[in-house]
């Protein structure tokens, strides 16, 4: 599943390789990728590259991953490589499988991972990270119409870094929630507060400080806030396709939602839109 919001600086042009190009595959990149297997087992994994490897004449370099928050007993996991056209291949032993190719123009047809299922290229722009800097933010679409995705130069799918091409792919619902550089965090998902979660975390804390809970939910969520009290906001939850399932006004805080029966147990999207203001918060609620 993709994050639902970004903050974006479009300009659609086509990225030059001459120009300033930031690879992917290189030693000092950490990423934090959000796991949820089942639908209230939520956990954190963190991923970087370091050392290298040859494997039939290819140079790679090595897959670390841990699930410990301080970042210690990194287990290694594959290799990864990069060409000079910006295609990027994980090798679990058994042969190169594409995950991206940050060099294909726009309109491209793109078989990932081996698959007969294609994704193609619909758009390139431009996406401001937190310090500043500049880089090519890529709009997929699953040839299905599955699902969307999006990469960003350097840092990788909004699936996290190892996911790319990960429509049609059942089990887990990642996310990527932060990247780091040379210890400088560049970029962090805006839906989600930390870079790092945990299975029993009881609140969903979205940005602008509004706290949901419980969440997953069994039929009722309470939503707490300290930015739109006494003013009027607009509920809408919505399935995965964008289905209105829910919607609602209230003023928050100290307001309970007694979600429909009709719910089946899933992952749905909140959108909360402040009455007297143009911002809009989103979030993800989980029922079981």
């Amino acid at each position: 599943m993709k994050s639902l919001l970004y903050v974006l600086l479009l300009s659609f042009s086509l990225p030059s390789f001459s120009q300033t190009y930031h690879p992917l595959v290189k030693e000092g990149s950490v990423w934090s990728t959000l796991h949820r297997i089942f639908m209230w087992d939520f956990w954190t994994d963190y991923t970087k590259f370091e050392g290298d490897s040859i494997l039939d004449g290819k140079h790679y370099l090595k897959v670390w991953k841990t699930t410990d928050e301080y970042q210690s007993g990194w287990e290694y996991s594959e290799l990864i490589r990069e060409d000079t056209n910006g295609n990027v291949y994980i090798n679990w032993g058994i042969g190169d499988d594409l995950i991206y190719s940050f060099g294909a123009s726009i309109g491209d047809t793109l078989f990932l991972h081996g698959s007969y299922e294609y994704y193609i290229l619909d758009s390139i722009g431009t996406i401001e990270l937190l310090n500043g800097e500049m880089r090519s933010i890529y709009f997929l679409s699953h040839e299905a119409g599955w699902c969307q995705e999006t990469w960003i130069e350097g840092i990788g799918s909004n699936y996290g870094v190892l996911n790319g091409g990960f429509c049609g792919m059942t089990g887990d619902n990642p996310e990527l929630l932060c990247f780091t550089e040379d210890e400088v965090l560049k970029y962090k998902n805006p839906s989600w507060n930390t870079c790092y979660y945990w299975t029993g975390t009881p609140e969903l804390e979205l940005n602008r400080n509004i706290l949901i809970s419980p969440n997953p939910t069994t039929g009722s969520i309470s939503i707490r806030s300290s930015c739109f009290q006494k003013n009027p906001i607009l509920i809408e939850i919505t399935d995965p396709s964008g289905k209105l399932i829910y919607r609602t006004e209230m003023i928050i805080p100290d307001n309970e939602i007694i979600l429909p029966e009709h719910i089946m147990n899933g992952l749905y999207f909140i959108k909360i839109v402040p009455r007297h203001s143009v911002p809009v918060v989103k979030g993800l609620i989980l029922t079981r």
